[in-house]
């Protein structure tokens, strides 16, 4: 997560694979501190454009020990953005949509990467 995250204060857009949300629980402070709030506590000196994948939820092979919905905690850090997929043809879109457009619109605007992938389950702005 450390090094997803100096990558994109560098210039990079990486994408962060968390394996499920159990996971990401661990990186939670580098998350919140690092990635959510980092553009805010350096007076916007510092960007970090990072797209983080972690699938959560009931899974056929995961158990108990893999299977938490822990949406709620990043839905709250100032700075994240949440999206819920529903399908894999949209979360395959989502991914193609942030790796493919990098940059600003010709009129300066930052790309719509969630209307471009279809997704119409936006947690939070």
């Amino acid at each position: 997560m450390g090094m997803g995250i100096g990558a994109a204060m560098t210039g990079l857009r990486p994408i962060i694979e968390g394996m499920n949300m159990g996971f990401l629980l661990l990186a939670f402070n580098q998350i919140s501190n690092n990635c959510g709030m980092l553009h805010y506590t350096s007076g916007g000196q510092y960007k970090t454009p990072v797209v983080i994948r972690g699938p959560g939820g009931v899974g056929r092979q995961l158990g108990a020990e893999h299977s938490q919905r822990l949406e709620s905690y990043f839905q709250s850090i100032p700075g994240v953005q949440l999206v819920a997929v529903s399908t894999t043809k949209n979360a395959k879109a989502l991914l193609k949509a942030v790796s493919v457009r990098r940059g600003a619109n010709k009129d300066g605007t930052q790309g719509d990467y969630l209307g471009l992938a279809g997704v119409k389950c936006f947690i939070r702005p």
